[in-house]
């Protein structure tokens, strides 16, 4: 069975109505009156109904069951709190330690063996199975402009943002975990010979395909949401990921202005306090801050199917003897960040107080620091406010404090002066902290996103785009000490495809050639150089 093959068929109201929303405001498809499958979707519900499948992949759950894999479960949700964006991002980097308690890919994302953990991965337990949503969507959005008939002309480019939005914000992320992959963007080669192609689009074409669905979305999506439908994308949130495109490709001139965009939308101010944009007290509010975050339910078990949100992060990150968790213990500090990295915040800087140096044990009683066995800092961004069994704090993805460092980034990448300093230095006010004076450089932007943007899902694509992956992870990632940087100089930031997905095609990959499993391992290597270079 190819790749594409389990959805190039148009979805069913038969199972709309077991598909779930992209947070807990009630984004699901409702039956109501006598089932019929003929003819949908036809009125203005129907449509909604039908395009609310795009934020399944979003949702942050334990997985989801969709695509027939005989699995049980078919993926990994992008922003659960194991084996998703934090993990394979943040997790693989130089701001979370390297953790062996659990093995797994607990442990081979934490010492960026990204072949031990990809390779030889199970159908449906990768990410790489998103490109059947990117099928799924093509289809989707081929039937939105050629179907979709309405006198709610708001509701019609309300949708079709919706739709091209998922479609460009995951092949966002399929790009820089992958780099280019095959996805079907055409909605003629749905069911032809062309779903079992393992080419890979050249860079060019494949970071067009996500501009362009990213703009459409913009153009199309209503700048305000109620708040009974906080969660669905915005146009600030297409933007916003369409300037961390930009951003990640070194297009600063074409970034700039997306982020004056963003900014002239007058929508947008920084909250007071910067722990309001990940507190619980602050559940299904949107604060002024956030542009796009996923809401979630204190009473939910996250299971797949048709069932609410979750946040349990804070269950990987507080060790189980301290007790921060409704009077309980996390499971273990599986994320945790390196004391190097903690240890580099100013003196006064008021965003590292979510950031714990030490506890005393409930099992002994006694200090647990860095000198008495604590191997990390606590990350306790995602703070417990609430007795319940697990966490209400909205998953925040897009906010615009990162909106202002990338305006500053975008204006030294292309050589202007205008903004940035202002911009970065009202970031540093909310963390008390002094202005900095000019020149505005690249060193001093990526110094503060280190200390304002930590484990919000992007910390390796900084890494990336600054150009400090490997000097980064030499200082700060303890598996590479300086006697085992031999390993690192063989370690670029992107993951291979699984064994199996290329075993299903022409394997157009020579990374693959030799390697147990793999056939028709004999085409040309498309990686982009991009990735594989050795050294910055």
């Amino acid at each position: 069975m190819n790749k594409f093959r389990s959805i190039s068929h148009i979805v069913t109201l038969l199972i709309l109505v077991v598909l779930s929303s992209g947070c807990k405001k009630n984004f699901d498809p409702v039956l109501s009156g006598t089932l019929s499958l003929s003819g949908f979707p036809v009125t203005d519900a129907d449509w909604t109904n039908y395009v609310m499948q795009v934020y399944m992949p979003y949702n942050p759950k334990w997985g989801y069951t969709f695509f027939a894999s005989g699995s049980g479960q078919d993926g990994y949700t992008m922003f659960q709190p194991d084996n998703s964006m934090f993990q394979y991002i943040d997790q693989a980097s130089d701001i979370s330690q390297v953790f062996s308690g659990w093995g797994g890919n607990f442990y081979t994302l934490s010492e960026l063996n990204f072949a031990g953990s990809e390779l030889g991965i199970g159908r449906g337990q990768g990410h790489f199975e998103k490109v059947k949503f990117i099928t799924r969507w093509t289809a989707l959005i081929d039937k939105l402009n050629k179907g979709f008939t309405t006198k709610n002309d708001s509701l019609r480019k309300q949708l079709k943002g919706e739709a091209y939005a998922a479609r460009g914000i995951m092949n966002f992320y399929l790009l820089y975990m992958y780099g280019p992959v095959p996805v079907i963007m055409d909605p003629a080669k749905i069911g032809t010979s062309a779903e079992s192609d393992m080419t890979r689009p050249d860079r060019t074409t494949f970071v067009k395909y996500i501009t362009d669905d990213l703009q459409t979305a913009a153009d199309s999506l209503s700048p305000v949401i109620s708040a009974t439908e906080f969660g669905r994308f915005t146009k600030a949130a297409a933007l916003t990921f369409l300037m961390r495109a930009y951003l990640m490709e070194h297009n600063y001139a074409a970034a700039l202005p997306v982020g004056m965009a963003i900014k002239n939308l007058n929508l947008y101010s920084l909250t007071a306090n910067y722990n309001d944009n990940f507190a619980s007290s602050n559940s299904s509010v949107q604060t002024t801050e956030e542009i796009w975050s996923i809401t979630t339910n204190s009473s939910s078990q996250g299971r797949a199917g048709n069932t609410t949100n979750l946040n349990a992060f804070s269950y990987y990150c507080i060790p189980w003897d301290c007790h921060l968790l409704s009077g309980n213990g996390g499971w273990s500090q599986v994320y945790g960040m390196p004391w190097q990295i903690y240890n580099s915040f100013e003196p006064g800087d008021q965003r590292r107080q979510w950031l714990l140096n030490s506890y005393i044990s409930t099992a002994t009683n006694a200090l647990v620091d860095s000198a008495h066995g604590m191997t990390s800092a606590i990350m306790n961004k995602y703070t417990d406010n609430l007795v319940a069994s697990y966490q209400a704090n909205n998953i925040v993805v897009c906010r615009y404090a990162d909106v202002l460092l990338m305006i500053a980034e975008a204006e030294v990448g292309s050589g202007v002066t205008g903004e940035g300093l202002a911009d970065l230095n009202i970031v540093r006010a909310r963390a008390g902290l002094a202005p900095l004076t000019g020149p505005l450089t690249m060193a001093k932007i990526f110094r503060e996103r280190t200390h304002e943007i930590w484990w919000e899902a992007q910390r390796r694509l900084e890494l990336i785009r600054f150009n400090n992956w490997y000097t980064q992870i030499a200082a700060y990632n303890d598996y590479y000490s300086t006697a085992s940087m031999k390993k690192l100089t063989n370690v670029a930031p992107i993951m291979p495809i699984p064994i199996y997905a290329v075993s299903e095609g022409c394997a157009q990959n020579s990374q693959y050639s030799g390697v147990s499993g793999v056939t028709n391992a004999t085409c040309t290597d498309a990686l982009p150089s991009y990735f594989t270079g050795t050294g910055n």
